[in-house]
């Protein structure tokens, strides 16, 4: 017996007598990439055992009888899409990377293409390009879709249900914040640059290194925005790390990409030197003697500088201002690192709390809050521009060595 069921509702009412009747195949006539497992039976004998389904239709309540029935669902595996929130076109990272030559002229070249018939993304380098210390944003969308192909091929009817409230899991070795192996003894030096995951998927990863992935719930639409700050370039061969998205409750669902982070890998400090004293605030002191005038706590001011170096060691020496490893543990011989020193400092005196956030553009944003008031001096001895008050900071650098990804420029822009 063939049953056909209703094309809009999937539903179907037959009269048949009353048997134990095997469902022994489902199948749908526009589309055969449907395949039902776990086919149920239909128990129609105990007749006096009348069920009842009812509904409000045009404002009357309308009743269905029916003795057995079978209600059979099919269930799609998740689809889902990431989307880099900086671009319209598909690609992840970096547009475009500029760099200066010997003669300090600036270049620049695209890190990619796109087709203009297929729209496919061609990455120059194979991966996308990170810039260490930048944070992205990476739009995560996961649904259920349906197609009903009784229309036809050119009539189609896509329905999406979105998997609202599941949990997504990330594993993103190009963020900061996954462990990277930065040092060790002799025996380690094939391994420093890897990261734990690489070394535990070589069976080399030591005791006491725990790898924990981080977790997102979709709302109710199925979206969730994911945010991280690039992390440690890797400066050995292939030069990429990796990134795994998977919903936890469905195991298809899964996106893994390759990316490789532009910037230095530093290799120690080897010395300090006096760098520029900054003036952050500026209380200037009204003409008059008695005179004064006061900033009131709360005050706060923000400014941005940029730190550039000359090249003065020699004709092989590049001076470049670039974020310093932050050693977090160690495990076995290695030593492992998971953030570059992008964090705010916050220096607190005499009523002034100074914090300094450092950009993955080798520029710094300064800010500076009085938790005391500061006022001029009063004093009739002192008025005008000899009693104005200067707030500021006076700046280190520590050098070091550094292994740099990246690219160079000739004096004729080629990279």
């Amino acid at each position: 017996m063939t049953i056909m069921t209703d094309a809009q509702t999937g539903e179907f009412a037959v009269e048949v007598p009353p048997l134990d009747y095997a469902v022994t195949s489902i199948s749908i006539p526009s589309h055969n990439g449907y395949t039902f497992t776990s086919l149920p039976s239909i128990n129609a004998t105990d007749v006096l055992n009348v069920k009842a389904d009812s509904m409000e239709i045009d404002g009357e309540m309308q009743k269905f009888e029916y003795i057995a029935s079978m209600k059979m669902a099919y269930t799609n595996n998740a689809t889902m899409t990431i989307t880099d929130m900086a671009h319209e076109d598909g690609a992840i990272g970096e547009t475009v990377i500029t760099g200066k030559d010997a003669n300090k002229i600036e270049h620049s070249v695209n890190a990619y293409t796109v087709d203009a018939e297929t729209k496919a993304v061609t990455y120059r380098q194979g991966a996308p390009l990170l810039l260490k210390g930048k944070p992205y944003q990476y739009k995560i969308r996961a649904f259920q879709q349906y197609v009903n192909y009784d229309g036809g091929i050119n009539n189609l009817v896509i329905d999406e249900m979105p998997m609202s409230n599941s949990v997504i899991r990330i594993a993103n070795d190009y963020a900061m914040g996954a462990p990277i192996c930065v040092g060790g003894n002799a025996n380690d030096a094939d391994l420093i640059g890897k990261s734990a995951r690489e070394l535990e998927a070589e069976g080399k990863l030591p005791a006491g290194v725990q790898l924990e992935d981080d977790e997102l719930e979709l709302d109710e639409n199925g979206e969730v925005i994911y945010q991280f700050t690039a992390g440690i370039p890797k400066t050995v061969s292939p030069y990429t790390r990796g990134c795994t998205i998977s919903m936890a409750d469905d195991a298809a669902a899964q996106w893994t990409n390759n990316a490789i982070i532009l910037g230095q890998l530093s290799k120690g400090n080897d010395f300090v030197t006096g760098g520029p004293d900054m003036v952050t605030m500026v209380l200037r002191d009204p003409g008059g003697s008695n005179s004064s005038v006061t900033y009131s706590v709360g005050t706060t001011t923000s400014h941005t500088k940029t730190h550039t170096f000359e090249q003065t060691l020699g004709e092989s020496v590049e001076m470049e201002f670039a974020l310093g490893l932050e050693v977090t543990f160690m495990a076995g011989t290695m030593f492992f690192a998971t953030e570059t020193t992008l964090d705010v400092e916050t220096t607190e005196t005499q009523g002034i709390e100074i914090s300094e956030k450092f950009n993955y553009d080798g520029s710094s944003t300064t800010t500076t809050t009085l938790t005391e008031e500061i006022s001029t001096s009063s004093d009739w001895d002192w008025t005008g521009a000899q009693a104005d008050v200067f707030i500021g900071t006076g700046t280190n650098y520590i050098i070091g060595k550094a292994d740099k990804l990246g690219y160079t420029f000739a004096t004729d822009g080629t990279a």
